[in-house]
């Protein structure tokens, strides 16, 4: 059986690379301890939340296989 790889397209991080590293580490971190430590998802740090939306709209028209969500 296949795992379904999940994409999390979330608002922060700002502009910086350094600062959306950041706001993967927290998001990551809060997956784990709410029990998702076996199954995680991946976490991406989008800005704004019009970058965010955008990124996650992209994700719904290319990628078939994947499951995005968006958290803003």
């Amino acid at each position: 059986m296949s795992r379904v790889k999940v994409n999390i397209y979330v608002e922060g991080g700002g502009e910086r690379g350094s600062l959306r590293k950041q706001c993967r580490r927290g998001f990551s971190t809060f997956f784990e301890k709410a029990g998702f430590a076996e199954r995680m998802p991946k976490v991406v740090a989008c800005g704004s939340r019009r970058e965010a939306y955008d990124k996650f709209r992209a994700a719904i028209a290319e990628h078939h296989t994947d499951v995005p969500l968006l958290l803003v």
